[in-house]
């Protein structure tokens, strides 16, 4: 799985020649855990934590030597194209690795792996980071045999015991907690999850919709009260910013500018 030289001599192209075979790992891994039954019955014993964690280390590294080769702002939309694709396979072999991590040594080295990725602070497509992708219900398909279902809990707990941002903005200012809960059917245990780590459901994105109204639009929209009360995750701080940004009450100059940003996010 070595990379390979475009003829302009970017290397970053490495991640279209690469990302197929950690891909491949991938659904064997699956393949293993399900015991074939989504074709036939085959005979097979489910992966050991070792062999997800390696190929999740060996992706880990070339993600980083593609993204060192893209260089910042330099990379062509096409080479973006497939380093994000390769970021949400990496998101995959994170949930795969997170359901055999069945120890506290297993899933000391899962976060330790995790860790690796977010340092990186990959952005893919729409500067999505990973934890995004974690709570996109799209991530589900990358290829040819189902390998994850998400929004994956597992996913993105490894992601945030790792030390990822829960609040980071993708290009259109939405939180993991704007994409999970536009994601139908609703995750209830997804959106508990964010909330119970810290996750502000009052924050607006670029169109000024917050992850409640998120979750409460259409048809197949569930309540925020069905989910979790939401007085346990919603503070004064956060009542006060969102009466200030409702009534437009002028603010700029007359508090420190952490709450200016604070005030922003609302």
């Amino acid at each position: 799985m070595g990379a390979c030289r475009s003829s302009s001599g970017s290397e970053c192209c490495f991640v279209l020649c690469v990302q197929s075979s950690f891909l491949s790992f991938a659904e064997l891994f699956v393949f293993m855990m399900d015991g074939g039954r989504r074709r036939r019955a085959v005979a097979t014993q489910p992966p050991l934590f070792d062999d997800v964690l390696s190929i999740l280390d060996r992706a880990v590294e070339e993600l980083q030597r593609g993204m060192t080769a893209a260089g910042a702002g330099r990379s062509t939309d096409r080479e973006k194209t497939a380093i994000s694709r390769f970021i949400v396979i990496i998101v995959h072999l994170i949930a795969l690795a997170s359901r055999v991590a069945g120890t506290d040594d297993s899933r000391h080295r899962l976060r330790a792996a995790t860790y690796s990725v977010v340092r990186m602070n990959p952005r893919g497509t729409s500067r999505r980071t990973p934890l995004h992708m974690a709570c996109s219900s799209e991530t589900t398909d990358v290829g040819r045999y189902p390998v994850a279902r998400f929004p994956d809990a597992g996913a993105i707990g490894a992601l945030l015991d790792a030390g990822a941002d829960i609040d980071a903005f993708d290009a259109d200012r939405n939180t993991a907690l704007h994409t999970a809960a536009r994601c139908r059917p609703v995750k209830p245990d997804v959106i508990q999850l964010l909330l119970v780590r810290g996750a502000h459901p009052d924050i607006t994105n670029s169109k000024r919709e917050s992850a409640q109204q998120l979750l409460e639009s259409g048809g197949n929209g569930v309540s925020l009260h069905s989910v979790v009360p939401p007085a346990r995750h919603t503070s004064l701080q956060c009542l006060a910013a969102r009466a200030i940004t409702t009534h437009d009450i002028a603010y700029h100059g007359y508090v420190p500018r952490r709450l200016e940003a604070f005030i922003l996010l609302h």
